[in-house]
C-alpha cells in the first residue's frame, strides 16, 4: 500500500465512527455553536484516497508533506477536540497539507494554485490557514524523529490491517 492509501484508510476510519451529538469542544475549539470553519456545506464527491492522489498529482509528490500534514491534523484534533466527520475531513486535511507544504517547501505554489487543487476558493483557503495556525497554536516545527515515528506507525497500520484480513 502507498502512503496516501494508508492515510486514507486511517482517516476514513475516523469518519466511520458514530458521531457523538453535543460532544464537548475544548475552549480553543474553532467550532462554536455547532458551526465549524472546516465543515463543508455537503459531503465531498471524492474519497480521501482520491483526494490525496489529486494532491500528489497537482501539488506535491513527496510523502513527507503528507506525513507532516497528518501531524498537523493530529495536533489540531487533539488541541481543539474537533470531531472528524464526513463534512469536515476534506477541508481540515487540505488545510493541513497546505500548511505542511508551505512549512517544508522552499518555493510553495500560490494560494490560487492550492485552492484549485483543493476545490475551495482562495478566500476559504486563507480562512482555513488562519484558523489552522491558531488551532495548532502556531506549532509548525516537527523534529525529524517525530516524522519518522509517524511513518513507522502508518506502516505498522498496514501490517496490522493485512493481518486482520487474513
Amino acid at each position: 500500500m502507498s502512503l496516501p492509501e494508508i492515510v486514507a484508510e486511517v482517516i476514513g476510519s475516523l469518519t466511520e465512527r458514530p458521531e457523538r451529538s453535543g460532544s464537548p469542544m475544548s475552549s480553543v475549539s474553532s467550532c462554536e455553536g455547532g458551526e465549524c470553519i472546516y465543515d463543508g456545506k455537503r459531503e465531498r464527491g471524492i474519497g480521501i484516497k482520491e483526494y490525496l492522489q489529486r494532491w500528489k498529482k497537482y501539488a506535491h509528490k513527496e510523502d513527507e508533506i503528507i506525513l507532516l500534514g497528518m501531524i498537523y491534523f493530529d495536533r489540531c484534533c487533539v488541541r481543539t477536540g474537533i470531531e472528524v466527520t464526513k463534512l469536515n475531513v476534506h477541508r481540515l486535511l487540505f488545510a493541513c497539507l497546505v500548511l505542511a507544504a508551505k512549512w517544508s517547501t522552499d518555493h510553495p505554489y500560490t494560494n490560487g494554485h492550492y485552492a484549485a487543487v483543493g476545490g475551495v476558493t482562495v478566500r476559504d483557503l486563507n480562512a482555513l490557514e488562519r484558523q489552522l495556525l491558531t488551532d495548532v497554536n502556531f506549532a509548525t516545527h516537527v523534529e525529524a524523529k517525530h516524522l519518522r515515528l509517524y511513518k513507522k506507525e502508518f506502516l505498522r497500520h498496514t501490517v496490522t490491517e493485512e493481518s486482520r484480513r487474513r
